[in-house]
C-alpha cells in the first residue's frame, strides 16, 4: 500500500483520528496536573582541606541518620574541588532545605571530631529548586500513542475486510457449477471417407 492509498483510506475518518487523540491528551494533561505533585531538591555542600573521601563516608552516615518524612537524602563528592554535597529531594521545599542542612551540620561535626587538622567551609542550602518532570510530556505522549494506535487499527480493519472479501469471492466461485461443455467432434471413419471418394 502506497502513502497515497493510505491517505485515501484514512481521509474519511480524519476527524476521528485527530479528535480522539486530542481528547485523550487533554485528559492526560489534567490528570498530570492534579495527580503528579511537585518535586523539590535542596543541596548543601561541605568544602574540606583534606581527606575528602573520609568526609564523604561521614556524610553518608549523617544522611542515613537524618530522617524527614518524604525526604530522600543522597551524597556526592567532587575530588577536584574537595567538596562533599548532600542533596535532599522531596515534595516539601522547606523540609528539603531543613534536611539537607541538618545532615550537613551533623557531617561537619563528626568529621571535625575525627580529623583534628580538618578545616571546613559550610555552604548551607537556602532554597529548594523545583525539579518536577515536564508535565507536557504526558499529554504529548498520550496523543502520539492514541494517534498511531488509531492509524494501525484502521489499516488492520481494512486488510481484514479485504481478506474477507477475497474469501467470499473464492467461495462464490467454488459454489457456482461449471457451465455445459461442448460435445467433442468425432473423427469420420476411414471406410466411409474412402467410399465417398470412390463414388465421386
Amino acid at each position: 500500500m502506497t502513502v497515497l492509498e493510505f491517505w485515501h483510506l484514512i481521509r474519511p475518518k480524519l476527524a476521528l483520528v485527530i479528535a480522539v487523540p486530542l481528547v485523550c491528551a487533554v485528559v492526560a494533561f489534567v490528570a498530570a496536573m492534579l495527580l503528579i505533585p511537585n518535586t523539590y531538591q535542596a543541596k548543601a555542600s561541605l568544602v574540606v582541606t583534606e581527606n575528602v573521601q573520609t568526609v564523604k563516608g561521614v556524610a553518608d552516615n549523617a544522611a542515613a541518620a537524618t530522617h524527614y518524612d518524604g525526604i530522600a537524602l543522597t551524597t556526592s563528592v567532587n575530588t577536584a574541588s574537595a567538596t562533599v554535597t548532600i542533596t535532599a529531594t522531596g515534595q516539601d521545599s522547606a523540609a528539603c532545605v531543613e534536611a539537607a542542612n541538618a545532615a550537613l551540620n551533623q557531617a561537619n561535626t563528626e568529621a571535625c571530631s575525627m580529623l583534628d587538622t580538618l578545616q571546613t567551609n559550610l555552604q548551607q542550602a537556602t532554597a529548594a529548586a523545583d525539579v518536577t518532570h515536564n508535565r507536557l510530556f504526558y499529554p504529548l505522549a498520550t496523543f502520539l500513542i492514541v494517534f498511531f494506535a488509531l492509524l494501525c487499527a484502521i489499516l488492520v480493519r481494512h486488510l481484514w475486510q479485504q481478506s474477507q472479501q477475497a474469501q467470499q469471492s473464492l467461495q462464490s466461485q467454488q459454489a457456482d457449477p461449471p457451465g455445459p461443455q461442448p460435445a467433442p467432434r468425432t473423427a469420420a471413419a476411414p471406410g466411409r471417407t474412402a467410399s465417398r471418394s470412390a463414388l465421386r
